[in-house]
């Protein structure tokens, strides 16, 4: 997946077993998608009460995994009693179409601030349109 264009954080197994399952502030579930036992894609949630929130979704094949990784979620968490569930991703992101197939809508926009260690950084030079970031790397 590295090789997709735009800013996205490096999605390693331990990056995302750091990030997801050895997390003190919140209990996220991982739906996953495999083709012969190769796993092609995931989406990770959170559920506090009737709320949910797809903290990260990725897939190495688009659009059709993604589409049944939302539904498979949605569908748990309805099951679990949920009412609501969102999901952040920029306006500009590659998949904005497929999500909103998938009944998510278009909100409010927040900001994304970036530090570089060592100043100068290649992001700057990236228009925004490039930044694919999810709430799952709001703190990376």
């Amino acid at each position: 997946m590295r090789e997709l264009p735009g800013v996205r954080t490096a999605r390693t197994a331990q990056y995302l077993n750091w990030c997801y399952l050895s997390n003190p502030q919140a209990t996220h579930g991982i739906l996953t998608a495999r083709r012969a036992g190769t796993l092609i894609g995931y989406a990770v949630f959170t559920q506090q009460g009737e709320e949910a929130h797809i903290a990260d979704l990725c897939s190495v094949e688009e659009p059709a995994v993604i589409v049944r990784l939302l539904s498979g979620a949605v569908e748990l968490l309805r099951k679990r009693g949920v009412a609501t569930v969102s999901m952040n991703a920029g306006d500009c992101h590659p998949w904005s179409a497929v999500f909103e197939q998938a009944a998510f809508r278009k909100r409010e926009a927040s900001p994304i601030v970036v530090y570089s260690v060592g100043g100068d950084s290649a992001f700057g030079a990236l228009a925004p349109t490039e930044w694919y970031l999810m709430h799952g790397e709001r703190d990376n």
